[in-house]
């Protein structure tokens, strides 16, 4: 090959990637979209079903919870320091065994889980319950990020030494990020900083507020939209937001389910955002809207399966299968129609009798919906 003709193919080459490029961006709708993308890409939220849920519970920033992981372990639960940290927060086994096993009580705990160090540091959610709870520690400790940061890399007896020095103190009389001794640890601090300030600016503030949770009115004008779109009555709607969550918005059950209206990743991937090509991922389901519409959805396909309130939430509660079953048995479903005080499981039952005891209690409170009413 001549370097003309290498020269004219190398230009062929540079035009269709550029043909490519403009293809995307057409097909993705704008290039702030395709940067919005590739951002959420370098700044990932993998785990955030604990990163929330623990977040939540010791009082701090999602955010910075992600900015950790990412500086720590860049998302990889395997992670292991040459000086022995282990996991996704890069927890050392000594700090676990001292700090954190008995605090957290995973030293009473019967699971397997928590009876070998490296087992339990190797967990993500252990992992994560474990950095959370110590960043959060030491964040009320020192009342600022800087400290907390610098405690959870360097120690916080080093940490306590540097405040003590007033030449390493900035006017607020905090410790001065670009004044902290340890290289390591001043990069260490910037880098989180950084990452911190990224994940905000791509996410949002954290938006969980004391409660975390939204008002029954905002509750009931999501209700009342999907409702309508998916032809279900939205007191039902109600009902379930205030049986499963209570409003709040940031819960995440023990077994994943996430929201108001606590859906599972696996229900939310097959039964929801299949059949309504949605490209959003699981985290999202955090966003109180967008799990009503979920809900609701999924309220709507159970309606198609079998009938009534009854039937239906025990449905939404128990698993589709498992209440197909109660409807073959004449015993439990007298005539194909289901008897909640048959229901065998005693957790669907009152479930059951929650909902019904809520849908009431919106019907009376939010007025009854007169266009998709659903019997019992």
């Amino acid at each position: 090959m001549t370097n003309k003709q290498r020269s004219l193919l190398l230009l062929v080459c540079e035009m269709l990637a550029l043909a490519l490029v403009f293809v995307f961006i057409m097909t993705c709708g704008s290039s702030a979209y395709v940067k919005e993308l590739f951002d959420k890409i370098e700044y990932p939220r993998d785990y955030v079903e604990y990163v929330r849920k623990y977040s939540y519970k010791y009082g701090v920033d999602e955010n910075m919870i992600f900015a950790i992981i990412k500086a720590e372990s860049g998302f990889d639960k395997d992670a292991e320091s040459r000086v022995g940290a282990i996991g996704l927060m890069q927890i050392m086994p000594s700090t676990y065994e001292g700090d954190l096993k008995g605090a957290l009580g995973f030293d009473n705990d019967d699971k397997d889980i928590y009876k070998d160090t490296f087992t339990a540091l190797k967990d993500p959610q252990t992992n994560i319950i474990c950095g959370t709870y110590y960043f959060s520690h030491w964040h009320k400790y020192f009342e600022d990020n800087v400290s907390a940061l610098a405690a959870y890399n360097a120690g916080p007896g080093t940490v306590e030494r540097w405040l003590s020095d007033k030449s390493l103190i900035n006017a607020e009389g905090k410790l001065d990020p670009e004044k902290i001794p340890y290289k390591e640890t001043k990069k260490y601090v910037r880098r989180v900083l950084s990452y911190y300030e990224h994940y905000k600016a791509i996410y949002g503030d954290n938006k969980a507020d004391a409660e975390g949770s939204i008002s029954r009115a905002e509750a009931l004008e999501y209700a009342k939209k999907y409702g309508a779109k998916f032809k279900v009555d939205y007191n039902f709607i109600m009902a379930v937001i205030e049986t499963e969550s209570s409003f709040r918005y940031a819960v995440v059950s023990s077994s994943g389910a996430i929201g108001l209206m606590q859906m599972k990743s696996s229900t939310y991937f097959v039964d929801v955002a299949a059949n309504l090509n949605l490209p959003q991922g699981a985290d999202e389901l955090f966003e109180p809207e967008f799990n009503v519409m979920c809900g609701a959805y999924y309220l709507h396909w159970l309606d198609y399966r079998v009938d009534g309130i009854n039937t239906i939430a025990a449905a939404y509660h128990g698993g589709i299968g498992t209440v197909r079953g109660w409807l073959a048995d004449e015993s439990i479903s007298p005539g194909g129609v289901l008897n909640p005080e048959k229901i065998p499981d005693a957790a669907t039952k009152r479930y059951v009798e929650k909902i019904r005891g809520f849908y009431e209690k919106s019907v009376e409170l939010d007025g009854p919906d007169e266009t998709y009413r659903f019997s019992f």
